[in-house]
């Protein structure tokens, strides 16, 4: 389980950046946003949210594993989560379907497997200045959490769509050039959005 405090300040270990794809700039202070639900989802599970912040201003988010970082000595950011909220459904189009390809760079091996892994669609949510603000879509389950929310099929446009559920605990800015291939359905969006501000909350 997620072990850092929300809110607290946290740089990358040498040589993680190099295994992302999209990684924080280096210029960026980085601070734990996750959700307090996730400091009790139980062991082995070390997925936290970081965000990467210019004063108070947001610029990147990712979900990262706990072994990639170490906490700071510097101020906490108590609010660090809210900051995600501020930049939901901020670009013209929200909700596009995109495939931004691995997270990882190729060859990465896991351990890192809180780091969300499989070419797969994502569905875009707001945007900061570092590129888009995205969760990934996984298959499906028959019980889904109130943290991965289902949208059908009928709610899905895009070729081959299937059922799916929403990762919103995998929070990532991707780059804005990504090929959209379909959309959310107007049906699920309100769903999605309500428990995304819930989550972020």
């Amino acid at each position: 389980m997620a072990t850092i405090p929300p809110g607290t300040e946290v740089t990358l270990r040498a040589g993680e950046s190099t295994k992302l794809r999209f990684p924080p700039p280096e210029s960026l202070r980085l601070y734990v946003a996750v959700h307090e639900g996730a400091l009790r989802v139980g062991d082995g599970n070390l997925l936290t949210q970081v965000v990467g912040c210019v004063e108070d201003e947001l610029h990147w988010v990712g979900a990262l594993d706990e072994r990639m970082l170490d906490p700071g000595t510097g101020g906490s950011f108590p609010w660090a989560r809210s900051l995600i909220a501020e930049a939901l459904f901020s670009e013209d189009e929200p909700w596009d379907i995109v495939w931004p390809g691995l997270i990882t760079r190729h060859g990465v091996r896991r351990p890192y497997y809180t780091i969300y892994d499989g070419d797969r669609p994502w569905v875009t949510l707001g945007q900061c200045p570092e590129g888009l603000l995205a969760a990934p879509l996984n298959d499906a389950r028959g019980n889904p959490k109130w943290w991965t929310p289902r949208i059908e099929v009928a709610d899905l446009e895009f070729v081959e769509g299937k059922a799916a559920q929403v990762e919103l605990a995998h929070l990532w800015t991707i780059p804005d050039t990504q090929m959209r291939t379909g959309r959310i359905g107007a049906r699920a969006r309100m769903e999605v959005e309500r428990r995304l501000r819930s989550y972020l909350s």
